[in-house]
């Protein structure tokens, strides 16, 4: 048997990539391997030493023993002030390590505090157990975001320091007997975009803390999963995005279904020019300034299960300045027959379909349609404004969902039986959004094909594999309104 020889094209060498593609290329590497590129030749040591942005990521096997890439980074890092011109600013410093050796973490801080000192660095992403970075925050002078992703819940003591340039803070895992808005507020006057995740009381705090920001350039926020704060108040004129995720008082984390009435958290608001709101979180007691939501574009309400009555009415009053507002179906089971809640100004609609809105069993009752029918009417006839309205498949079920065709054929049959089904009107123009399709979103396009007689416009927008199915279950119902116009789009 012969051996063949492949002669290789010298156009495809490595070596004869532009400076900028191979940096870009080194950027996907972890560590190791770059410290094997670096003795290369001279091009890939200097290229190793001046790229724009250094990332080092690497999950070891084993976190407790010395198999991890901590060695190499020190070995790469003591070398780069040597190596680098000292007006090659870094723009971006990425770290992310599961290792939990204490000595290596106070080695960690040393290399990251010697970098600040002799090069400019925009941006530090830390994805690593390292609380002692915020005491070295004061000497960052040229830093404007930093993203701390600590690997869990850690006690941090927050300094008083003022750091100028930065713009944007993300926060994660962080466990303080501090006020983290006053911190915040006061330690950097130019921050514009603030991110708070998993904040939580200290254990042995005596009282509970409010959280108060107040920073007068932030224009986005965003708090999920901030536990033991009994208020949150948000002050800030140039406020554009507020974030409010399910944050709990007390120091446990309730499920949000869970949640009671004792457990509702005071949210004070006076932000002029809000333009976008997404709450998802436990009922809260709000309380606004007349202007702050005059301005919203869009607003988004979802994941919420209200005892008090008069809190989900709160709400609504709050975003019904909103153009664009987005629920979800368990909220339209909420707010049905609660005729004091209104709609105001809304012009589009969009509704998240959960799979369970026509049932909770898996064989459901003749009555639970007709049930789900009323809910559907109620709703849209206080939709006087209304100029489109969307329904998007649930996201929980994106990759978990198979349409079949015998579930279409049931929804036809289940169609035409559905005589009890009111007339629908004031409804021009829908949308749907089929990332994955089910039963309850097969229904709904059933339901308001046959019964919205004043409809003029339904778009359907679905993975490319439905398109038959889609097209079979339209051509088997029939339209309510004789100027209805179907378009499909499949993607």
């Amino acid at each position: 048997m012969g051996i063949h020889m492949m002669e290789v094209d010298a156009g495809c060498s490595l070596s004869n990539l532009p400076d900028e593609v191979l940096q870009h290329i080194f950027s996907f590497l972890n560590i190791r391997n770059i410290a094997r590129l670096r003795v290369l030749s001279r091009r890939f040591h200097t290229l190793c030493t001046t790229s724009p942005s250094l990332f080092f990521c690497e999950r070891p096997l084993n976190p407790r023993l010395c198999n991890c890439s901590c060695p190499h980074v020190f070995n790469f890092m003591n070398t780069l002030p040597q190596h680098r011109p000292h007006a090659f600013k870094i723009n971006l410093l990425c770290f992310s390590s599961y290792c939990k050796i204490d000595e290596h973490r106070s080695l960690h801080d040393e290399w990251i505090n010697k970098l600040f000192q002799t090069f400019q660095v925009d941006e530090l992403y830390l994805y690593y157990h390292l609380p002692s970075i915020f005491k070295s925050l004061s000497r960052f002078q040229s830093l404007k975001v930093l993203k701390h992703k600590m690997r869990g819940l850690i006690w941090v003591k927050l300094p008083v320091m003022k750091l100028a340039s930065l713009e944007t803070l993300y926060m994660q895992h962080v466990e303080t007997e501090d006020s983290v808005g006053e911190w915040v507020s006061q330690s950097f006057p130019s921050l514009k975009s603030l991110f708070l995740s998993y904040i939580k009381v200290a254990m042995n705090s005596t009282e509970e803390l409010e959280l108060t920001i107040r920073s007068s350039c932030l224009e986005v926020l965003s708090m999920d999963q901030c536990c033991a704060f009994k208020v949150v108040r948000i002050t800030t004129e140039n406020l554009r995005a507020l974030s409010y995720g399910i944050c709990f008082p007390g120091h446990c984390h309730h499920h949000y279904d869970m949640a009671k009435k004792d457990d509702e958290i005071f949210v004070e608001i006076s932000a002029p020019n809000l333009q976008s709101l997404f709450w998802k979180g436990a009922p809260t007691r709000l309380c606004y300034d007349e202007r702050t939501f005059k301005n919203l574009h869009v607003a988004t309400i979802t994941h919420l299960r209200f005892q008090n009555l008069n809190l989900l009415i709160q709400l609504f009053e709050a975003v019904h300045w909103a153009r664009l507002l987005h629920i979800d179906t368990d909220m339209l089971k909420d707010i049905y027959g609660k005729p004091s809640i209104s709609f105001g100004n809304v012009r589009h609609f969009e509704i998240c379909v959960y799979q369970c809105f026509y049932y909770y069993n898996p064989c459901p009752k003749e009555e639970d349609y007709d049930n789900v029918g009323d809910v559907l009417f109620t709703f849209l006839k206080r939709l006087s404004n209304l100029e489109t309205l969307t329904f998007v498949s649930d996201p929980f079920h994106d990759s978990k969902v198979e349409a079949k065709e015998y579930i279409f054929k049931g929804a036809v049959k289940m169609c035409e039986k559905r005589t009890k089904w009111k007339e629908i009107r004031g409804v021009k123009k829908l949308k749907f959004k089929l990332r994955s399709i089910y039963h309850s979103m097969i229904l709904l396009i059933g339901m308001l094909k046959t019964h919205c007689v004043e409809l003029e416009e339904m778009t359907l927008i679905y993975p490319s594999c439905y398109h038959e199915l889609i097209a079979f279950y339209l051509n088997c119902l029939e339209s309510a309104s004789s100027a209805l116009s179907i378009n499909c789009v499949s993607v």
